[in-house]
């Protein structure tokens, strides 16, 4: 059963699930927003009262863990992307592989090509000259600039379903990704970390957990009555809790790397990885966005970063974190535009 916590230091709640922090050695959630300590594992006597006690409405608990069990059962329908996306995904890590090669599986999908060619004369990428053919837009994002704009057009089409409600709510998902997967690369060449387009399809795809539950909850919408009316409370706590591991399991179905499967699980809990950089620049985004006004954040001027645990696990001074947020938001809304 999740628990409400409020953070001590910024004063922001959310949701607890105490299975989710047993499962890691530190017994410790972090606050999502802050990323500060915000919740020790209870003792044995403590978690026995938490558990027996009563929930505040045993008809949402009981639809919760109906919804869980759905979730995380064999019966799900796992979303699918294009097979010219899974063939990118698979080239973009075969030595092997040519740029002509990536050219010819690109050509499949007309779509796809035209976004490359917009996408490599945005400030983001533009060179000397304006880019018209396929070929020279190929060899100016390189593979993996290819391999994620490729990705990004075909995970948008999860980012719709039947209900109006829940449409809206995607909507402002698919406008914070395409944020986040800026920021994150920002982040990755702010910090010297040397995989920059693996940290833009970090950031485009570490909330894809809450498209896979509300797609989900869409379609057991049309013969349930309780998901159909679902509160919206109830909604929003399924998506807390649930979003990192159903999004990494989706992405684990998609052949995605290990590296960005660990850390989308964990994105809200950073300290869980042992290794790696890459989910320290997943919650560092999320801070940098807040104080922004970027993906569907209210500007936060008196948010100061550089003492947060995710700053500080990329050793970026205020200098840095200043340079970073310069013509950020241009950036990620062209980029928005162009994928449309």
């Amino acid at each position: 059963m999740p628990t409400l916590v409020k953070c001590p230091n910024c004063g922001h709640e959310q949701s607890i699930e105490w299975d989710q922090v047993r499962a890691h050695d530190e017994g410790v959630s972090m606050c999502t927003k802050c990323q500060v300590p915000i919740a020790q594992l209870p003792s044995a006597g403590d978690r026995h009262t938490e558990m027996n006690a009563a929930p505040s409405g045993e008809g949402d608990a009981s639809l919760i863990d109906m919804v869980k069990e759905k979730l995380t059962s064999d019966e799900v329908e796992l979303s699918t992307i294009p097979v010219v996306a899974q063939q990118v995904l698979a080239s973009s890590q075969d030595p092997d592989c040519t740029l002509k090669d990536l050219e010819s599986l690109v050509r499949k999908d007309q779509v796809v090509a035209a976004k490359i060619v917009q996408v490599s004369n945005s400030s983001f990428y533009r060179g000397l000259k304006e880019v018209q053919a396929l070929p020279d837009a190929i060899m100016r994002l390189g593979f993996k600039g290819v391999q994620n704009i490729t990705v990004a057009v075909a995970v948008k089409n999860n980012y719709q379903c039947k209900n109006k409600q829940y449409l809206e709510v995607l909507q402002n998902l698919w406008t914070n990704s395409v944020h986040s997967a800026i920021t994150c690369r920002e982040l990755a060449t702010a910090s010297r970390y040397p995989k920059e387009e693996e940290a833009f399809l970090a950031g485009l795809v570490h909330d894809i957990g809450r498209v896979f539950i509300i797609n989900t909850l869409d379609r057991m919408s049309e013969s349930d009555d309780r998901v159909k009316n679902l509160p919206d409370d109830i909604f929003e706590e399924l998506l807390r809790v649930l979003h990192e591991g159903a999004g990494a399991r989706l992405i684990e179905s998609w052949m995605f790397p290990k590296m960005i499967c660990d850390a989308v699980r964990h994105h809200h809990n950073p300290a869980a990885v042992e290794e790696g950089k890459l989910v320290w620049i997943l919650a560092a985004s999320d801070l940098v966005m807040q104080k922004a006004g970027l993906g569907g954040y209210e500007a936060d001027d008196g948010l100061s970063l550089n003492n947060l645990a995710p700053m500080q696990a990329l050793q970026l001074n205020d200098l840095e974190i200043a340079k970073l947020l310069v013509d950020l938001e241009d950036k990620a809304e062209e980029l928005l535009g162009n994928l449309g």
